[in-house]
């Protein structure tokens, strides 16, 4: 199911891309607000998602947050130090495990720890996707937040 090392190097990845994402919104004359609420709206499921891994209730944080984008830049960088702390404390063996958590609708789930993890890093890319293009039909420079590009950084 993976490694702590390479979940890790997942979610440096994701916050490279999340901030590459807040970069070019930042570049904009007027960024398209659908693609700010994107961006804000992948910041607030993880903290979502990671409440949920920590057995915490999650029903008071919300899903579609209407951020400025100064509020995402500092977002970025605090659910990132939450995902290193997360992966730091991960016991051997934990990716496995599965969690009992209810979704924003308050339906029961059971998901992996694992699956979960991996669940946010595509997740985070889908709506970068989606970002880059509602920037690309606004006529800006979207950012490029490939895996590949960020290797190569």
């Amino acid at each position: 199911m993976g490694s702590i090392a390479y979940f890790q190097k997942l979610f440096e990845y994701a916050h490279w891309a999340d901030r590459e994402a807040l970069r070019a919104l930042q570049t904009c004359a007027a960024p398209p607000a659908k693609a700010l609420q994107l961006l804000g709206h992948i910041l607030a499921a993880e903290q979502v998602w990671r409440a949920r891994l920590l057995g915490k209730d999650s029903s008071h944080l919300p899903i579609w947050p209407d951020y400025l984008l100064a509020e995402c830049e500092a977002l970025i960088e605090t659910v990132f130090r939450g995902w290193q702390t997360y992966l730091e404390n991960l016991p051997p063996g934990e990716f496995a495990r599965v969690i009992q958590y209810r979704n924003s609708k308050g339906i029961p789930f059971e998901t992996a720890v694992g699956d979960i993890l991996t669940h946010v890093i595509v997740h985070g890319g889908y709506h970068r996707g989606q970002i880059a293009l509602l920037l690309r039909q606004a006529g800006e420079a979207p950012a490029v937040t490939d895996f590949i590009v960020y290797l190569r950084e």
